[in-house]
C-alpha cells in the first residue's frame, strides 16, 4: 500500500521559531516548503509573515525564513529595502509618516486615491532600488499621453518625491531618485482655460435667482456663498448657533472637510484670517429666513431643530460634493460656463470691483457687495 505524503509540519518547535511544511515535491527532486513565523516590528506590533522556498534542503528554506524575519524586525534595512516593492514603500509611507503629520483628512484622501489609481498601477510593482530617474521620467511622460491630468500629475510627483524621500530617511536607498525628475508642463491650452475663473455680473445675477428659485436647501446655499464669500466647507460647518439674525453677523469657527463619498469631518478654518466675522446683508438675511422656513417644514413631531444651517431632507449634514453637482446642473441649465464653487468667491471679488470697492475691504466685505 502506497503511503500519502503527509503535509504537516515537520518537527514542532518552541514559540517563536516558527513552522516549515513541505508542500509537495517536483519531478526535478527539489522540494516546495512554505512556511510562517512570528515577527515584531520595530514599533513593537506583532505580526506573522508567510513565504515559500523551494530547493532540496529544509535547512535552507530555514534560513530563508529567518532572513525574511530579521528583515521585518529592521535588523538590516537594506536586506529588506532589497525584498520591498515601491507599493510597500507608499504604504508604509502613509501609515508611518503621512498619517502621524497631522494632515487634514482631506488631504490624507487625496494622496490615497492618487496612489491607488495612478501610483501603484504603473509603478507598485517596482522593486524599491530599481527605481530610477529614468524610470520616474518614463511614468510621468506615460501618465501624460494616457491621461488627461494635469494640476493632478504636479500632486502626484509631490508624492514620489516625498515617499522616496523617506526611504532615503529609512536608509532603504542611497539617494532619491525623484528629485531630477522633469515633470511634463501644462499644455498651453489648458493654461488659457485657467484664465476664467469667476462668472460675469450678469451670469451671476442668473445664478443666484436660478439658485433661489429651485426652492431647495443647496440652491440656498449657492446664492448664500454668492451674497457672502464663505467657502464650501464653510457653508457646510455654519451652525445656527453661529449666527445672530438680530445682529446680522455670523461667526466662521469651523469648516466641513471630507475624506470619501460618506466621510465627513470638522476641523479648523484654513487659516486664522479665515476664522472671522462676516456681516449679513438684508439679501443674505432673507436667505436664511427662506432657509428657516424649509427646515420648519421638513421637521417632523419631536425632531430636535437642526444644528447646521444648510442640510438635508432629514436635518442632517449636507456633503460637500453635492453643492458642486448642483452648480454644475445650474449652470448648464443656464448655458453659462460650468466654474467650480470656489468661483462663487473670485465672482465676489468681480462684482465689488464692478462697484469700485476698496480693494482692503475684501476679506471681511465680500458679503456687502449687492449684485
Amino acid at each position: 500500500m502506497t503511503r500519502t505524503k503527509t503535509t504537516k509540519p515537520q518537527g514542532r518547535r518552541g514559540n517563536g521559531e516558527g513552522s516549515i511544511r513541505e508542500v509537495r515535491q517536483l519531478p526535478t527532486g527539489e522540494k516546495v516548503y512554505s512556511w510562517a513565523i512570528r515577527v515584531t516590528l520595530r514599533s513593537g506590533e506583532h505580526r506573522r509573515i508567510k513565504g515559500t522556498y523551494q530547493g532540496r534542503s529544509i535547512t535552507e528554506a530555514r534560513e530563508q525564513m529567518w532572513a525574511a524575519k530579521r528583515t521585518h524586525e529592521g535588523m538590516d534595512a537594506p536586506a529588506r529595502a532589497a525584498q520591498l516593492t515601491y507599493a510597500d514603500l507608499l504604504d508604509e509611507w502613509m501609515r508611518r509618516k503621512r498619517e502621524q503629520e497631522g494632515l487634514s483628512p482631506r488631504t490624507l484622501q487625496i494622496q490615497r486615491e492618487l496612489i491607488e489609481n495612478h501610483v501603484k498601477p504603473r509603478l507598485g510593482s517596482w522593486k524599491l532600488t530599481a527605481l530610477d530617474t529614468t524610470a520616474l521620467n518614463d511614468f510621468h511622460i506615460n501618465l501624460k499621453d494616457s491621461s488627461t491630468l494635469e494640476r493632478s500629475r504636479y500632486q502626484i510627483h509631490t508624492v514620489l518625491r516625498l515617499s522616496l524621500g523617506y526611504a532615503l530617511e529609512a536608509k532603504y536607498i542611497t539617494s532619491n531618485p525623484a528629485l531630477n525628475v522633469t515633470v511634463p508642463k501644462r499644455q498651453e491650452k489648458r493654461k488659457a482655460t485657467r484664465k476664467v475663473s469667476a462668472w460675469t455680473p450678469e451670469q451671476a445675477r442668473q445664478l443666484e435667482q436660478a439658485a433661489l428659485g429651485s426652492d431647495d436647501m443647496l440652491g440656498f446655499a449657492i446664492a448664500f456663498a454668492l451674497r457672502t464669500g464663505l467657502r464650501r466647507g464653510e457653508l457646510f460647518g455654519l451652525r445656527w448657533q453661529d449666527v445672530d439674525l438680530k445682529a446680522g453677523t455670523l461667526r466662521v469657527e469651523q469648516a466641513l472637510a471630507t475624506y470619501g463619498t460618506k466621510s465627513r469631518t470638522l476641523t479648523e478654518p484654513k487659516n486664522e484670517s479665515s476664522r472671522r466675522t462676516v456681516h449679513l446683508s438684508p439679501k443674505a438675511q432673507e436667505i436664511l429666513g427662506r432657509v428657516l422656513d424649509l427646515q420648519a417644514q421638513r421637521q417632523q413631531p419631536g425632531q430636535p431643530d437642526p444644528t447646521y444651517v444648510f442640510t438635508t431632507r432629514k436635518g442632517e449634514m449636507q456633503h460637500p460634493n453635492s453643492l458642486n453637482r448642483k452648480v454644475k446642473k445650474l449652470c448648464d441649465d443656464l448655458g453659462i460656463p460650468a466654474l467650480s464653487v470656489h468661483a462663487l468667491r473670485h465672482t465676489i471679488d468681480l462684482l465689488r470691483k464692478s462697484r469700485h470697492v476698496d480693494n482692503g475691504a475684501i476679506t471681511h466685505r465680500r458679503n456687502e457687495v449687492d449684485a
